[in-house]
């Protein structure tokens, strides 16, 4: 049980530093379109 919490707070943590990535690439590609 105490692994499966860890897994699940890595993928919680990989997941949010993934989604992070993918607003701070959003956010640039918008800023070379204007």
């Amino acid at each position: 049980l105490i692994l499966m919490g860890i897994g699940k707070t890595t993928l919680l943590s990989f997941f949010d530093t993934f989604i992070h990535l993918n607003d701070n690439v959003l956010i640039t590609l918008n800023i070379f379109e204007t």
